[in-house]
Parts: structure tokens; C-alpha cells; sequence
């Protein structure tokens, strides 16, 4: 069984491999853009927190870079399992500051910055 469960793995990491690349690719090219664009003030401001890995956890965790998907049917549709999602994102970033955490859904008419406007709107405190 175990050697099926490997093979498993291999099949997909294969059949994923350029998908995962092209991710990664954007995450660069994103957090590139990130750091040449103008900072704004320090006072008040939360885009000045560190992110910190916490509780019992190893600091080795926070050096992770691996890809986390989460995978939620409609993902801006409003509803009360959308908050469950941006916790489990919020909290999966501050453990693994650079893990790059990819969102799959249904919603394919909605773009990142789109879905990420309306979580600012309905639910502030993320």
C-alpha cells in the first residue's frame, strides 16, 4: 500500500510540476513589483508588521517555501464558510511566511485582487 501511495505521489508531482513552476514564477514576480513600489508611512500602518511563525513550532517552519492549496467551492460568495478559509490563510501565513498559498475555485470569473477586496470589505480584522 505504501509503495501505491508513493507512486501516487510521483504521478503528481509529475503531472503538476509546470503548474507549480508557473506559481512560483508569479509569486517572484509579485513580490518583486512588492518591494520596488513606493512604501507608505510607518505610522498606522499594518503593511509594516513581520510576519513571525509562533507557538511551539521550530523556526525552521518560517524558512519554509513550500506551495499550500486550499480548496473552497466559491470562494467569494460571502458566506460563513469564507471565513473559516481567510482564517485558515491568515493563520497558515503567519507560520509559514513564505509558503506561497494558492486558493482553487469555482469562481473562475473572480481575479486576486477582486477576491481579495472583498475579504478587506467583509471581513476587516483579516
Amino acid at each position: 500500500m505504501r509503495g501505491l501511495g508513493s507512486l501516487l505521489g510521483w504521478y503528481l508531482r509529475k503531472k503538476t510540476e509546470g503548474r507549480r513552476a508557473q506559481l512560483l514564477e508569479l509569486m517572484n514576480a509579485e513580490q518583486q513589483s512588492f518591494r520596488q513600489s513606493p512604501k507608505k508611512g510607518a505610522s498606522g500602518s499594518k503593511n509594516n508588521v513581520q510576519a513571525q511563525a509562533s507557538g511551539s513550532s521550530e523556526k525552521k517552519d518560517a524558512d519554509w517555501t513550500g506551495v499550500i492549496g486550499f480548496f473552497h467551492p466559491f470562494c467569494n460568495a460571502g458566506g460563513g464558510g469564507e471565513r473559516v478559509l481567510w482564517a485558515a490563510i491568515k493563520t497558515t501565513q503567519e507560520h509559514y511566511p513564505k509558503a506561497l498559498c494558492v486558493v482553487y475555485t469555482g469562481d473562475h470569473e473572480v481575479n486576486k485582487q477582486a477576491m481579495l477586496a472583498r475579504v478587506k470589505v467583509c471581513l476587516p480584522n483579516t
